[in-house]
C-alpha cells in the first residue's frame, strides 16, 4: 500500500492516478486544504486530512491511520515551496521543510517499508558553463528554499530512506487549481499575449512522466535505501521554448508568446541542468523527452 504525504497538489494528483492506473495497490493520501481531491470516490484511495506541522495531528495519524502489522511505501511531498515566500518567511520554511519532516519520520519510521522524499533541482545551484548536475554533486543552493531542501535531504538519508530530485514539472492540472501549464494554454486559446523567459533553462519534465517513474522506482527491484536519483528530461528548455512546444503540441498559435529576460530574479538560478543517466539505467529507458 502507498502513503502519499501532501497528495492534493499537482504531482500528488498524478501519483495517485498512476497508482490507480498502473498497479493493484491502495493509497492513503493526505491533504491540508479544501481543494478538489483526485479519485475521491475511488474505493482504493482513502483521503485523510493531515497538517504536517501539527505534531499532535501527526501522532494521531501514525497511530490511527497506519495499520499495526503493515509497512507502507511512502512518497513525501509536503513542503513550503515558493522561493519568494520562503525568503519572506524563513522560520515558516524551516518549521515545515525541516522540523516537521524530522518529526514525522521519527514517528512513522517503523511503518515505512520504503520512502522517497520529494526534493528538487534548487539544491544544486547554478549550472555554470552549462554544467549538468548528477546525484553525486555537492549542494550549492542560492536561496533559502534550496538550503532547507538540502538539510531535509540529509535528514531523510540519516533515517535510512531515499530522495528524488525533480526538475521543473509541467503539465495540465488534475485538480481545481490551475497550473502554469494551464495558464499558458488558456492565454493562447484566448489569443492573449504571454511573456516567457528565454534566458533561464531547466531540464523540464511532464508531471505524468515524473509520477510514472516515481511509482516504478518504489518497486522492489528498483528501490535502494539511502539513495538519491534525479528525475528530468533529456533536453534543457527555457520557459519560452516550453511554451512554443505546448503551442505546437496543441496546435495553437505561438505568435502570442513573447520572449522576455529573467531580470530582478536574484533568489533564483538562471540555469539548472540535471543528468538523468542514473534514472535511465535503473528503469532501462532510452529517451525522456518533454512533450513527445
Amino acid at each position: 500500500m502507498f502513503v502519499i504525504i501532501g497528495a492534493s497538489g499537482y504531482l500528488g494528483s498524478y501519483l495517485i492516478k498512476n497508482v490507480i492506473d498502473n498497479t493493484d495497490e491502495k493509497v492513503i493520501a493526505t491533504y491540508n486544504s479544501n481543494i478538489s481531491l483526485v479519485e475521491s470516490s475511488n474505493s482504493r484511495v482513502r483521503w485523510v486530512k493531515l497538517d504536517i506541522s501539527d505534531f499532535l495531528n501527526v501522532n494521531n495519524f501514525c497511530k490511527q491511520e497506519l495499520g499495526n502489522d503493515i509497512k507502507y511505501k511512502f512518497i513525501y511531498l509536503s513542503s513550503f515551496i515558493y522561493p519568494d515566500e520562503v525568503e519572506k518567511n524563513p522560520k515558516k520554511a524551516w518549521n515545515i521543510n525541516v522540523a516537521s519532516l524530522d518529526y514525522f519520520l521519527s514517528k512513522a519510521k517503523d511503518k515505512i517499508h520504503s520512502l522517497y522524499y520529494s526534493s528538487g533541482d534548487s539544491i544544486y545551484g547554478e549550472s555554470v558553463n552549462d554544467y549538468i548536475f548528477n546525484e553525486s554533486d555537492s549542494y550549492n543552493p542560492i536561496n533559502t528554499y534550496g538550503r532547507t531542501k538540502a538539510i531535509a535531504e540529509q535528514i531523510v538519508l540519516m533515517y535510512g530512506f531515499s530522495v528524488i530530485r525533480y526538475s521543473l514539472l509541467m503539465g495540465p492540472s488534475l485538480s481545481s487549481k490551475k497550473h502554469f501549464f494551464d495558464k499558458i494554454v488558456e492565454s493562447l486559446k484566448n489569443k492573449s499575449n504571454i511573456d516567457m523567459f528565454y534566458d533561464s533553462r531547466r531540464s523540464v519534465i511532464e508531471f505524468n512522466s515524473a509520477a510514472c517513474f516515481t511509482i516504478k522506482l518504489l518497486e522492489e527491484r528498483c528501490y535502494k535505501k539511502q539513495d538519491i536519483i534525479n528525475i528530468s528530461s533529456d533536453t534543457p528548455l527555457s520557459k519560452f521554448e516550453i511554451a512554443l512546444k505546448i503551442a505546437k503540441k496543441l496546435n495553437l498559435d505561438s505568435k502570442y508568446i513573447n520572449s522576455t529576460s529573467m531580470v530582478n530574479q536574484s533568489c533564483r538560478a538562471r540555469d539548472i541542468l540535471m543528468s538523468n543517466q542514473k534514472l535511465k539505467g535503473v528503469l532501462n529507458l532510452r529517451e525522456i523527452e518533454f512533450l513527445n
